[in-house]
C-alpha cells in the first residue's frame, strides 16, 4: 500500500501519512484553507482533510504529483506543499466535509 507523508513540521519527526489508495478526487479546500481527498471505500465515501493556513492549486498539484510517483506501489513518498507545513490531517468515514 503506498502513503504520502505529509509535513507538519518535519518529515523525520512530526508527519501525517495519506493513503494513496482509492482516491476519487482531490480539491482544493472551499476556504482555501487546505486540500480535501475523498476515497472510494466499501460502502460510503472516505474523507481527508489537510489543513493549512492557507492553500493554493499548486498545493493540490503538489498532492496529486506525489499520489502519482508512488503508481500503486508499497511505501511512501514526501509530499512537498509550496504554501507551508500542514496543521493537521483529518480522517472522516462518511458523509461530506463541510464548506463545499
Amino acid at each position: 500500500m503506498g502513503y504520502v507523508k505529509i509535513s507538519k513540521g518535519s518529515f523525520e519527526s512530526n508527519f501525517d501519512v495519506v493513503s494513496a489508495e482509492n482516491i476519487a478526487m482531490i480539491k482544493e479546500n472551499a476556504s482555501n484553507a487546505g486540500i480535501e481527498v475523498t476515497y472510494i471505500g466499501d460502502t460510503a465515501n472516505h474523507y481527508v482533510l489537510i489543513s493549512m493556513s492557507t492553500s493554493t492549486q499548486e498545493d493540490v498539484q503538489a498532492f496529486i504529483e506525489a499520489v502519482s510517483l508512488i503508481g500503486g506501489g508499497a511505501g511512501s513518498v514526501n509530499c512537498i506543499l509550496p504554501s507551508g507545513v500542514a496543521s493537521s490531517v483529518t480522517y472522516i468515514n462518511g458523509g461530506a466535509l463541510g464548506g463545499d
